[in-house]
C-alpha cells in the first residue's frame, strides 16, 4: 500500500486516495480500523478478559479428580480413570496383533516338548543331577529371550506414548501399569503350558509343593525380566544402544546365575 509502484487502487477512488504516506498514515490512525486493532492487541491485558481467565481456571480446578497432586496435575480425570483407559487400549493393541501372541505361545509349547524330549526321563545319577540342572537353567534362558523382546516392543509404541503426555490424555505410569495387567493372563497361561509338559518329562520331584515352587520362580523370573528390558528400552533414545544394553545384560545374567559358573567360583562383587 505504502509503495507507488505495486499499490492497485479501487476504480473510481483515484482522486480521494491519499497521495503521501503521511497521509496514508493519518488516515490510517483515525479509522475504525485503527481503534478495533488496537482494542485487539491490548485485550489480554484488560480486566474482563483477566476475570474470565481466573474464571475458567477455576472451573478447570473444580473439574478435576479429587487427589493429591490434583491441583498442579494437568490430568482432568484421576489416575484410575486413565488406568482403565490404557488397559482397555493394551487389550485392543494385543487383539489387532494376535498372530504374534498365538505364534509366542506356539513356539512356547514347541520349546517346552523339544527341552523335555531332550532331558528326557533323566537318570537318578550324579548324571541326571547334571541333566536336572540343564533343563531348569534351559527353562529359565529361554523366558530370558522371550522377555527380551520387549525391548523391542517399547520402541514401537513410543511416538504415540509422547504424543499422549503432551496431549495430556494419560500419564506413562497409567500405560506402564496397564502393560503389566494385561501381561498377567498371558504369562500365567505361557509358563503352565511350558511348565508341564518340560516338568514331568524330565521327571522332577513330583511333588505338587516342589512343581508349584518350580512353576511360580519362572513366573516370578519372567515379569522381572520383562520388566527390567522394558526399563532398558525406555532408559534409551535409540534402538541401537538399547539392544547392546540389552544383550550385555543377558550375557551377564546367564554367567552369573550359577549353572556355567559356580557359585564358588565367582568373585565377592559378582555373587548375587
Amino acid at each position: 500500500m505504502t509503495t507507488p509502484a505495486e499499490r492497485q487502487i479501487r476504480k473510481g477512488y483515484e482522486s480521494r486516495f491519499p497521495g503521501t504516506g503521511a497521509d496514508i498514515r493519518m488516515h490510517y490512525d483515525n479509522s475504525i480500523i485503527k481503534k478495533d486493532m488496537d482494542a485487539e492487541l491490548d485485550y489480554p491485558e484488560t480486566a474482563s478478559t483477566k476475570n474470565l481467565t481466573a474464571n475458567f481456571t477455576d472451573m478447570v480446578k473444580r473439574e478435576k479428580h479429587a487427589g493429591v497432586l490434583a491441583k498442579r496435575s494437568h490430568y482432568m480425570v484421576s489416575f484410575r480413570s486413565q488406568l482403565k483407559a490404557t488397559v482397555r487400549r493394551q487389550v485392543q493393541i494385543l487383539r489387532g496383533d494376535k498372530t504374534v501372541l498365538f505364534v509366542k505361545q506356539a513356539t512356547n509349547a514347541i520349546q517346552a516338548l523339544s527341552v523335555g524330549a531332550l532331558f528326557y526321563n533323566a537318570p537318578d545319577t550324579s548324571t541326571g543331577t547334571f541333566l536336572r540342572n540343564g533343563a531348569l537353567f534351559t527353562a529359565i534362558v529361554f523366558n530370558v529371550f522371550l522377555a527380551q523382546s520387549e525391548v523391542t516392543d517399547s520402541f514401537v509404541g513410543r511416538a504415540v506414548l509422547t504424543k499422549h503426555r503432551s496431549l495430556a490424555f494419560h500419564h506413562p505410569a497409567a500405560w506402564c501399569f496397564a502393560q503389566i495387567i494385561t501381561d498377567i493372563p498371558i504369562v500365567l497361561f505361557q509358563i503352565t503350558a511350558f511348565s508341564l509338559p518340560l516338568y514331568f518329562m524330565v521327571g522332577l520331584t513330583e511333588s505338587a509343593d516342589v512343581f508349584f515352587k518350580f512353576w511360580f520362580i519362572l513366573i516370578s523370573v519372567t515379569f522381572c525380566l520383562t520388566a527390567f528390558f522394558r526399563a532398558v528400552g525406555a532408559a534409551f533414545k535409540t534402538f541401537n544402544d538399547a539392544s547392546k544394553i540389552s544383550g550385555v545384560g543377558v550375557l551377564t545374567l546367564l554367567l552369573y546365575n550359577g549353572f556355567m559358573i559356580a557359585k564358588g567360583d565367582m568373585k565377592p562383587w559378582f555373587v548375587w
